[in-house]
């Protein structure tokens, strides 16, 4: 546990002694960076209730009036209630019941549902730290523990078509780097969804997609220093050491799933680079009028 965490994970312990004082919080847990041992100098802390009920904003203002926190927006932003400054640093606080919290998970763990939103909340239940109520927390990480079958296969299935390089080739020789990158950027998130299927790991969010790379067994070698490379290299160096990567993530899937079947994937890797038109219209083409009157001599 590095020294961020740590620090971090002592104050949500002093506020969770004053938030538990509530009969109708169920649980409280540490998540975001704190939990997962990410947090860095710029981190806040994110603290998660579970209520029986959605609690009001009356009940939320008591909860800022007893932690003697600032809001960090004005009272008409969504996150006026949960954005906090507590003797000056930020606490993210968010209010959710358990029936909600019990659906997300569902989603995810009965329904084998792809949707990025639902698997973050299940990768938040399964690295968060318990403050409160510990045995009501520990039943939603049990769930949460075993991938669902067919989830792997499900996330090939939506990503592996965005691995192709026909429209990032041709960008690559134009003179439009928004484009470009933007696409470069794209890809490499596709490919980060890919590698954590492929590793049965749920979504973190994209901001710490370096950070959870380093810790997936199965992956490109050196994945996260060459991703941030390609940002560095010219687009016609970036997009083809993009395609070695792409082709080595499809070799490891081969490798630990060899029934599915990767070769649409594989073609849109074998892409040539943009051919360069010339002209159709030739300044030699014969002038009508004049064969005409030659014709006619």
């Amino acid at each position: 546990m590095n020294t961020h965490t740590r620090w971090r994970l002592e104050i949500a312990k002093i506020l969770t002694k004053k938030l538990a004082l509530y009969p109708e919080v169920r649980a409280i847990v540490v998540g975001g960076s704190a939990a997962r041992n990410y947090a860095d100098g710029y981190s806040d802390l994110e603290l998660f209730l579970y209520w029986d009920k959605e609690p009001s904003n009356i009940i939320k203002q008591d909860i800022s009036t007893l932690l003697k926190a600032e809001h960090r927006y004005p009272k008409t932003h969504f996150a006026y209630h949960n954005a906090l400054i507590i003797n000056g640093f930020p606490v993210d606080m968010w209010h959710k019941t358990a029936s909600v919290e019990e659906a997300n998970i569902a989603i995810v763990v009965d329904e084998g549902s792809t949707d990025l939103d639902a698997s973050n909340i299940v990768d938040t239940m399964r690295f968060c730290v318990p403050m409160h109520g510990r045995e009501f927390i520990k039943s939603w990480k049990d769930r949460v523990e075993k991938y669902p079958p067919g989830l792997t296969e499900r996330f090939f299935k939506e990503y592996l078509p965005h691995f192709h390089l026909r429209h990032i080739l041709l960008e690559s020789k134009r003179e439009n780097p928004t484009v470009f990158y933007n696409m470069l950027s794209n890809i490499q998130c596709s490919l980060f969804i890919i590698l954590l299927a492929l590793n049965k790991s749920y979504f973190p969010t994209y901001k710490w997609i370096y950070k959870r790379l380093n810790e997936l067994s199965l992956r490109p070698e050196k994945i996260e220093i060459r991703l941030q490379n390609m940002y560095k290299e010219t687009p016609e160096i970036a997009v083809e050491q993009l395609r070695d990567l792409l082709a080595e993530t499809l070799t490891l899937i081969e490798a630990h799933y060899p029934d599915y079947d990767t070769t649409s994937a594989r073609q849109e890797l074998i892409q040539p680079m943009p051919k360069l038109y010339e002209p159709v219209l030739s300044s030699k083409t014969e002038n009508p009028r004049k064969s005409q009157r030659g014709n006619c001599s």
